[in-house]
């Protein structure tokens, strides 16, 4: 085994609470980037990538965020880009977990109330 080179990795925790509705992996690409699902019960248990959240986006907007968040979230993406970088490493993957805002649900069925009356 002289002959293999060491593999370097970098792991890290969960920073998510519980079970997410949908998770994707991603990379950024659209080759080779889409996980074949059937039905709404399969994409929950799998791990989607960049096409399926493409995908998604075109069928139903799901993905808002804030502008404050929009900065936080690439301002971070920007840190761990130079931080792989001065590892002088080139993979990067983005692991997204999908959640249900209950504060997003409640606004919106008050909008869809108001709109009725």
């Amino acid at each position: 085994m002289e002959d293999i080179a060491p593999v370097n990795l970098i792991l890290m925790g969960n920073t998510m609470d519980g079970k997410p509705l949908l998770t994707f992996d991603l990379k950024g690409s659209i080759i080779n980037r889409k996980t074949q699902v059937e039905g709404v019960k399969m994409m929950t248990k799998s791990t989607l990538k960049d096409v399926n959240l493409l995908n998604l986006q075109k069928s139903d907007v799901f993905l808002r965020f804030s502008k404050i968040d929009r900065f936080n979230i690439l301002r971070q993406m920007r840190r761990d880009v130079n931080f792989l970088e001065d590892m002088m490493l080139m993979d990067y993957s983005l692991l997204l977990g999908i959640e249900m805002n209950p504060k997003y649900l409640e606004r919106k069925e008050q909008q869809a109330l108001k709109k009725k009356e």
